[in-house]
């Protein structure tokens, strides 16, 4: 009973902990990219303040002193269900051993779900004279947060105590990661004659980059609840499954440049052409830092300094803007985002004295130069594509509803997958209105925002089964998930 106990008062603290989690927008796009504030606006021809991120360049195409802040509520649901034969090891009845006993089936599949509400700011202050504009944003394009409903069923259970955290325990209970950025902007246009310019802008930005997760482990990396001696009786005793919680962050740098080349045609119109480039943070692999806290069965918790060293995706945009007399804009867009660099999230000792290297192979085993190497989780993603178009409507001078959709392809392949991070194919709908003619000065903006994903089911024989340190339990089974968001945004413009 005393294990139990401690058990226990481990599941209160770590669930505890995660109530100071700051919530950031979930309405994916490729891979851990959530980048959506701005709605049609969020595009590499635009002159919004948005265009610190997508396209810097457009900072150029607008003048005065503007501030703009928008907050993207949304409601995030998600479903994943997951079969008897995703279990690592299930236990005949009356047999010994470590593994899932016939009695804890139900603890280690079926169906697992969360719904969360989340919030995600963007701002920006910028000014702009003549053919040059400067801008200073803040926003949080890159991750996500996510916590788990708990399985009721097995509440208060004291044979099994850990499957209270549901299915997805062995991936996430509680956690996030994401990338929030301090932008500095600068752009500049170039008259290449009467009705023709070309306007480049960068900006470096200060990246704060986080990762903070709980989950449940078996020191062997497996879903083992239990060691039974085949009697059912004394499964209590026996409890192997454990917890760890990851906490490490950092800050380092990352660049966007992007250019746009705009041109009046004799119809009272124009076209602009734009193409940008947003760096990974770091330009590359990047190590985390702080503390894994770690603890299997009955076994005390064991506080390590740790690092994770993980490589995020470089994202390439290029965008087409047609307007059309006063009243019609048209816009289409196709992005590349190189997630294929994301192969691994390493776990590594920083303790004094070590002199951490993680080497992977690809079936998870560490190579010669290794070191230091506590577990690694595989990822082995996709690089990944969008492509998406929108047209906004002016009925009347001040008044502008618009409206557009994009496709996205997933970044996470079967053998890899699990919710922890997850990714489907998805349709990602919006349909907004902006305001220029209510308050003086002012700009205001709403956009409904809907990320239809693809339902997707992985078999267990898809998933591979990696070597130490790279052992992690099966994430096979059906995915479901949906996303509603409601983004309100305002601008002001000073006088000139």
């Amino acid at each position: 009973m005393v294990r139990q106990r401690s058990f226990g008062q481990l599941i209160v603290i770590t669930l505890a902990t995660t109530s100071l989690l700051a919530l950031s927008n979930s309405a994916s796009a490729g891979g851990l990219t959530v980048a959506r504030f701005g709605g049609v606006q969020g595009h590499p021809t635009t002159d919004n303040l948005t265009a610190a991120y997508y396209n810097p360049a457009g900072i150029a195409l607008d003048t005065g002193f503007r501030f703009y802040i928008e907050g993207t509520l949304a409601l995030r649901m998600l479903s994943y269900d997951r079969p008897e034969g995703a279990i690592s090891n299930v236990l005949d009845p009356d047999e010994s051993g470590v593994g899932t006993p016939q009695e804890a089936i139900a603890a280690n599949s079926g169906e697992a779900e969360l719904t969360n509400f989340l919030v995600s700011p963007f701002a920006s202050v910028a000014y702009g004279q003549d053919n040059w504009g400067v801008a200073l944003s803040f926003f949080a394009p890159t991750g996500g947060s996510a916590s788990w409903d708990q399985n009721e069923a097995f509440r208060d259970n004291e044979q099994f105590p850990g499957a209270v955290d549901g299915v997805n325990r062995w991936f996430s209970i509680d956690g996030q990661i994401r990338s929030i950025y301090l932008s500095a902007s600068a752009a500049y246009r170039f008259e290449l004659g009467e009705t023709t310019g070309l306007s480049i802008g960068v900006s470096p930005s200060l990246v704060t980059n986080e990762v903070y997760t709980i989950r449940a482990r078996e020191v062997m990396g497996t879903d083992n609840v239990t060691n039974s001696d085949g009697d059912p009786g004394t499964l209590d005793d026996t409890v192997v499954e454990g917890r760890s919680l990851l906490d490490v962050s950092n800050r380092t740098f990352a660049l966007g440049a992007g250019a746009i080349l705009d041109f009046q045609d004799q119809s009272d119109g124009y076209y602009r052409i734009g193409f940008s480039w947003q760096s990974a943070p770091g330009f590359g692999e990047t190590t985390l830092d702080g503390e894994l806290s770690q603890r299997f069965g009955a076994q005390d918790t064991v506080v390590t300094q740790a690092g994770i060293e993980q490589e995020l995706a470089d994202v390439f945009r290029l965008g087409l803007l047609v307007r059309r007399g006063e009243q019609l804009e048209f816009r289409v867009n196709l992005d590349y985002q190189r997630w294929g660099r994301f192969e691994n999230q390493c776990i590594v000792s920083r303790e004094p004295g070590v002199n951490s290297n993680c080497e992977i192979g690809e079936s998870g085993e560490t190579l010669e130069g290794s070191e230091g190497v506590i577990v690694n989780i595989p990822r082995q993603w996709n690089s990944t594509f969008g492509v998406g178009g929108s047209v906004s409507y002016f009925p009347v001078p001040g008044f502008e509803f618009n409206a557009g959709t994009t496709f996205d392809s997933a970044s996470v392949p079967d053998e890899s997958i699990d919710p922890s991070i997850i990714d489907q194919n998805k349709l990602i709908s919006v349909l907004g209105a902006r305001f220029g003619s209510l308050l003086p000065n002012t700009i205001l903006s709403a956009t409904l925002l809907n990320v239809f994903y693809f339902d997707r089911t992985v078999d267990p024989a898809d998933t591979i089964e990696f070597m130490p340190p790279s052992g992690v339990p099966d994430g096979a089974g059906t995915y479901q998930q949906s996303v509603w968001a409601l983004l309100l945004g305002v601008q002001f413009n000073l006088p000139q």
